[in-house]
């Protein structure tokens, strides 16, 4: 379901094995931002994706792990990111 107070932006690895997924919700503390670094199952065994697959049916969790950024460190975040930037 999309919601115009969800904002997200999503990059997925070139390795096509992990994925950034950035969500701020504008009805939310607006200094709080959601970094989330999700683990894909590409060249991963059975074992491990069913085990993974047991995990999220019971508890709903994916193999990520999230972090919570008040606005002054997003923003840090970002200048960095902008600060490294590659001209070509």
């Amino acid at each position: 379901m999309k919601s115009d107070k969800k904002v997200t932006f999503r990059i997925d690895c070139d390795c096509n094995t992990e994925i950034i997924d950035l969500t701020y919700w504008t009805d939310d503390d607006p200094r709080m931002y959601y970094l989330t670094v999700y683990h894909a199952s590409a060249g991963m065994g059975l074992w491990w994706r069913l085990k993974q697959a047991v995990r999220y049916f019971l508890y709903g969790e994916f193999n990520g792990n999230s972090i919570v950024l008040q606005k002054t460190e997003y923003d840090k975040f970002v200048d960095t990111l902008s600060e490294h930037r590659t001209k070509n």
